[in-house]
C-alpha cells in the first residue's frame, strides 16, 4: 500500500463525487450538463441547472481492506496436550505430536464471524457475518517436521447502514508446515492463495438542498486475487498441568482488484481503476493452557492473547470515473486507514477421544480495533491414522 498522499488528495468518497459532479460533470453553460453524458447523469445536471444550487452526493465507497480474521492455530497444540495427558507422557505438546498418530491426519472445521464496520467519514458503515468450512490433510515424515495442505471456503455477507449490501465468496487453498527445532519450540508457516468474488450493491444518492434527485443501487461484481503468508514462532514451558509460552508472528499479504465498472440507472455508477492493497503485520503475545482430566478423557482449555501492529497503516487512493461521463477525467478519493494497533484474544477448548478423534471449539475477538469490531467461533475435529 502506498504511503499517505498529500493532504489535498485526502478526499472522502462523498466529497470527491460531489466536487466532480459540481465542478466538472455539470459545468456546462449556465451550470448544465457537459456534452456526451448518459441520460440519467444528464437529468441530474439539468436539475442542478434549474435549481441553481450545488449537488450533494452520498453513498458507499470501496471497502478499505479485508477485515482481519480472529482465526488462530492454537487448537492443534491443545489437542496434543490432551492426547499426551491420556498417554501419561510429558514434555512439550509440539514434541509429542509425532508420536500421537501414524503418518497422516485429517482436519475438518466450520466457523462463523460477526463484523461491524462503524461509521466514519471515508466509508459507509456496515454489519456483516461470515461462515467458513476448512478441510486439511497433514503428514509428519520426520520427528521435527509436519506439513500439509488444505482448502477453505468462506461466505461473507453484509448490509450497508443506508442502502445496499455485499456478498463475498472466497476460495483459499493453502500450504502449511511446522518445524520443532528443540524441545518446547515450534515454528509454523503458511502460504495461501485466495480467489475472491464480490457482488456489491452500494447505495448511490444525490440531493439538491433537501430534495432527493436520484436514489438507487449501483451494482458491481469485482474479483480479487489475494496472496498471503504467515509465520508464527513460540516456546512452551510445562509446569505440571499448566503450559505457558510466548508467541511472535508476522503476516504479509497483497490483494489485487482489476479495473471494473458498476451498472445501474442512478447516473452515479462508477468505473474504477485497478486497486492493490497490501499488509504487513507483527503479532506479539502468549498462550496459557491447562489440562483437566475427566472420566471421558483429558480436556485442555487455552487462552491466547496478542498485540498486532500494522506496518502498512495508510489510506489507499482510489481512482474512479462516472460511467455516464466517459469523456470526463478520473477523480481520486481516499479509503479508511486500517487500524495500526489492536489486540486479539482467543479461548480454545479441546479434548482427545478414544479412537483417535480430537474435537475442539474456539472463540476469538478483536480488541481496540477502531476500524472493525469482530468476534467469532469455530468448531472442528481432527482424525489421525
Amino acid at each position: 500500500m502506498a504511503a499517505d498522499p498529500a493532504v489535498a488528495q485526502q478526499q472522502t468518497f462523498n466529497n470527491a463525487n460531489t466536487l466532480q459532479l459540481n465542478n466538472v460533470i455539470c459545468s456546462g453553460p449556465a451550470g448544465g450538463a457537459g456534452p456526451g453524458l448518459g441520460p440519467n447523469l444528464a437529468a441530474i445536471c439539468a436539475a442542478r441547472a434549474r435549481a441553481g444550487v450545488p449537488l450533494d452526493v452520498s453513498g458507499a465507497g470501496i471497502i478499505s481492506s479485508v477485515p482481519p480474521s480472529t482465526e488462530q492455530r492454537q487448537q492443534q497444540r491443545d489437542q496434543e496436550l490432551a492426547e499426551a495427558e491420556e498417554k501419561g507422557s510429558g514434555g512439550s505438546a509440539d514434541m509429542q505430536r509425532f508420536r500421537l498418530f501414524g503418518d497422516t491426519s485429517l482436519a475438518l472445521s466450520i466457523g462463523a464471524d460477526s463484523v461491524v464496520h462503524p461509521s466514519n467519514a471515508y466509508e459507509e458503515p456496515f454489519h456483516a457475518s461470515s461462515s467458513a468450512v476448512t478441510v486439511a490433510v497433514n503428514t509428519h515424515p520426520l520427528s521435527w517436521l509436519n506439513y500439509g495442505l488444505g482448502f477453505t471456503y468462506q461466505h461473507y455477507a453484509g448490509s450497508f447502514e443506508d442502502l445496499g449490501g455485499f456478498n463475498i465468496n472466497t476460495y483459499r487453498p493453502f500450504l502449511f508446515a511446522t518445524v520443532t527445532p528443540a524441545n518446547g519450540m515450534f515454528i509454523d508457516a503458511t502460504l495461501a492463495y485466495a480467489r475472491i468474488g464480490n457482488t456489491r450493491d452500494r447505495g448511490a444518492n444525490v440531493m439538491l438542498g433537501n430534495t432527493m434527485v436520484s436514489r438507487g443501487i449501483a451494482a458491481g461484481t469485482p474479483g480479487e486475487n489475494g496472496y498471503t503468508g504467515s509465520i508464527l514462532s513460540g516456546y512452551d514451558r510445562q509446569f505440571g498441568r499448566l503450559t505457558i509460552g510466548p508467541r511472535l508472528g508476522f503476516n504479509v499479504g497483497t490483494w489485487n482488484m482489476p479495473a471494473y465498472q458498476e451498472t445501474g440507472n442512478t447516473g452515479l455508477e462508477l468505473r474504477y481503476q485497478a486497486v492493490t492493497q497490501s499488509s504487513l503485520q507483527s503479532t506479539l503475545g502468549g498462550a496459557a493452557s491447562m489440562v483437566f482430566p475427566t472420566a471421558f478423557g483429558a480436556v485442555v482449555s487455552t487462552v491466547t492473547a496478542g498485540w498486532v501492529h500494522e506496518f502498512e497503516a495508510y489510506s489507499q487512493l482510489i481512482h474512479a470515473q462516472f460511467v455516464q461521463a466517459p469523456g470526463s477525467p478520473f477523480f481520486t478519493y481516499s479509503s479508511q486507514k486500517p487500524a495500526a494497533n489492536y489486540g486479539v484474544l482467543a479461548i480454545t477448548v479441546s479434548t482427545a477421544l478414544p479412537g483417535g478423534a480430537r474435537p475442539y471449539a474456539t472463540f476469538g475477538t478483536l480488541l481496540g480495533n477502531g476500524v472493525y469490531q469482530s468476534y467469532g467461533g469455530m468448531v472442528g475435529v481432527t482424525f489421525g491414522w
